[in-house]
């Protein structure tokens, strides 16, 4: 979905490289590059920072799944399963 939705806005705005105004073909050309940089970024850079996130534990589940043991029924809906 999100990659075939990039492509096809490359494409289209590199339609503007053929322009006779230069400021047309300048947008054009930097559009292009900054939806191919944010799909690079949204597929690469992403998931590499939320993996280096996780493993230095800034990233934590504010509200635990139903089944964790360390919750009884009543006290998750007491507090909203926030730990403390």
């Amino acid at each position: 979905g999100m990659m075939y939705t990039t492509m096809v806005l490359v494409v289209s705005f590199s339609a503007y490289v053929f322009s006779q105004v230069a400021s047309l073909t300048k947008f054009g050309l930097l559009t292009a590059f900054v939806l191919l940089l944010g799909l690079v970024v949204e597929f690469l850079i992403t998931p590499a920072a939320l993996v280096l996130l996780h493993r230095h534990g800034a990233l934590r589940n504010p509200v635990p799944a139903a089944s964790d043991p360390h919750l009884s029924p009543s006290q998750a809906e007491v507090d909203g399963g926030v730990r403390e």
